[in-house]
């Protein structure tokens, strides 16, 4: 049989999520994804020594996750888990509810039966009149600690600890949460010891533009996405002899490029 040659590719990244006029960080994908990701899968190679791994890391991410680790970032929802569930006002309670079950439905909210219950209760009142302070308390400990990948449970104590204990946490518990968050946003700045087997590759310091080809007739640059402001919306752009019209979605911050009756997002 003829051997094959075969490599395997990881691509992390993330866009860049810090607003550059308050220096807070819009979404918390970056600090949620290292504890879920990017460690565990360097870690899972010290049981497999022999196979080399291949990982394309974006600069974006790792300014992220740089400015995480040393305490410089901060984002609304760690701002919000760590204030006193008794503190909260009306409107971060109607902030939490919603965002603070971004969590995979069937993987990371059904199978605990104290998230599963407050996703429950919030489904019957939306408006959170249900709930009460230990509630917020719990879900604000729950959707963080959903976000930490199975490694974690099985490697550090306390995050073992909370997730038997599953309810009634405490403020102390919350803060000690969010602080080993920083111990794996260390460990997520991956680092590569001399001698691994893992080959890093990186590209340009955002990850949006992506060029593609649509068949063996029609080679086209398929989608741009500008990082400097300049509106495209509505707009026709010759590339080549074709007219490539693009279009702009302010929900999502994204352009699309509108091709043959189809639209080709490009976002994270």
């Amino acid at each position: 049989m003829k051997k094959v040659y075969l490599a395997f590719l990881w691509h992390q990244h993330q866009p860049m999520y810090k607003n550059p006029t308050t220096g807070i960080y819009e979404l918390p994908w970056v600090r949620l994804h290292a504890t879920k990701d990017y460690y565990d899968m360097v870690a899972i190679l010290d049981g497999f020594p022999k196979i080399k791994s291949n990982i394309n890391l974006v600069p974006s991410l790792l300014m992220q996750l740089e400015e995480y680790a040393s305490g410089k970032a901060k984002d609304k929802f760690m701002d919000l888990t760590l204030k006193d569930a008794k503190l909260l006002t009306d409107d971060e309670k109607m902030f939490v509810l919603p965002n603070f079950f971004l969590s995979n439905l069937e993987n990371m909210i059904l199978p605990f039966s104290r998230y599963c219950e407050l996703y429950n209760k919030k489904n019957q009142t939306p408006n959170g009149s249900l709930f009460e302070e230990q509630d917020f308390r719990d879900l604000q400990v729950w959707f963080n600690l959903s976000w930490f990948d199975p490694y974690w449970r099985k490697t550090d104590e306390f995050i073992k600890y909370l997730y038997d204990k599953g309810k009634d946490f405490t403020e102390d518990e919350k803060r000690k949460l969010i602080e080993t968050h920083t111990v794996s946003l260390l460990a997520g700045n991956i680092v590569f010891e001399e001698g691994s087997e893992s080959t890093i590759a990186t590209l340009a310091y955002e990850y949006e533009i992506t060029v593609s080809t649509i068949d063996a007739h029609d080679v086209v640059i398929d989608a741009y996405k500008v990082t400097d402001g300049k509106s495209l919306n509505n707009m026709n752009v010759m590339e080549g002899d074709r007219a490539l019209k693009f279009s702009f979605d302010s929900t999502t911050n994204t352009y699309y490029h509108l091709m043959q009756e189809n639209a080709y997002q490009f976002l994270k």
